[in-house]
C-alpha cells in the first residue's frame, strides 16, 4: 500500500509527498505508473487486485512473471514501455472520437468546495497542477492532452503518428 509513505514516494516518484493522500507533488508520475502496469497487467489477462495482493505490480516481479508464463525474456525497462504503448494507444483511440485535455476533469465542486468532515475536511482537488505533471511526465501536450509525435515515434508508434496526422488530429512535419 502506498499510502502515506513518503520514504516511499521519494524513492519510487522521486517526491516524498506522491505517496501522501493528500499531497499533490509527483502524483503525475505516481498515477503514470500505475496506468502503465495496471494496463500491462490487464493485458496478461491477470486480475489487478489478485496482483496487489500477491504484490507483483512493479516492472521487475512482472517481466518474471511474463518470462515464467511465455518464456519470453524481458528487461523491467521493456516490460514498462509495453504498459506505457498500451496507455498511448488507448488515449490515441479516444482522441480519435474528440477525447482532449479538457475532458481531463472533474465536478467543479471538487475545485470550489472544501470537504467539511472527514480526513480530509478542507480539502479541495488541485487537479489542474497534477494534470500538467501527468502530460509532462506522459510525454504528452498540455494544450490538447494528446501523446507528442516525439513521444509516439519514441514508443515505435510512426503508424499511429501517420494515422493522427492523416485525420487531422496532430499536425503533420
Amino acid at each position: 500500500e502506498l499510502s502515506d509513505d513518503p520514504e516511499l514516494g521519494a524513492r519510487m516518484f522521486g517526491e516524498p509527498e506522491a505517496t501522501l493522500r493528500l499531497g499533490v507533488k509527483g502524483k503525475g508520475r505516481l498515477v503514470a505508473y500505475y496506468e502503465n502496469i495496471c494496463a500491462l497487467v490487464d493485458s496478461l489477462g491477470v486480475c489487478k487486485n489478485l496482483a496487489e495482493n500477491m504484490n507483483i505490480l512493479d516492472y521487475e516481479k512482472t517481466a518474471r512473471l511474463v518470462e515464467a508464463v511465455t518464456g519470453i525474456e524481458l528487461s523491467p525497462r521493456e516490460i514498462e514501455a509495453i504498459g506505457e504503448r498500451i496507455v498511448n494507444l488507448e488515449r490515441v483511440y479516444i482522441a480519435r472520437e474528440g477525447v482532449r485535455s479538457i475532458h481531463d476533469t472533474l465536478p467543479q465542486r471538487f475545485f470550489r468546495e472544501p470537504l467539511g468532515k472527514g480526513p480530509s475536511a478542507g480539502h479541495i482537488i488541485e487537479l489542474e497542477t497534477m494534470l500538467k505533471e501527468y502530460y509532462r511526465v506522459r510525454g504528452w501536450d498540455e494544450g490538447t492532452g494528446l501523446p507528442t509525435p516525439e513521444k509516439l515515434k519514441e514508443l515505435g508508434l510512426s503508424d499511429v503518428l501517420e494515422d493522427m496526422q492523416s485525420r487531422g488530429i496532430l499536425p503533420s512535419r
